[in-house]
């Protein structure tokens, strides 16, 4: 999850915006990992 505060940054918006930008798409990802029946996942934030 590294970059989401240069992101946020980059585009213009407060870093905030970028930690909650990761955090909408590590629940995407999650939803996929249930869909694919991938059990085990690692996440390094």
């Amino acid at each position: 999850m590294d970059g989401n505060r240069r992101y946020a940054i980059e585009e213009g918006k407060e870093p905030l915006e970028g930690h909650l930008a990761g955090r909408d798409k590590l629940e995407d990802v999650l939803e996929w990992c249930v869909d694919l029946g991938i059990h085990i996942l690692t996440v390094y934030a």
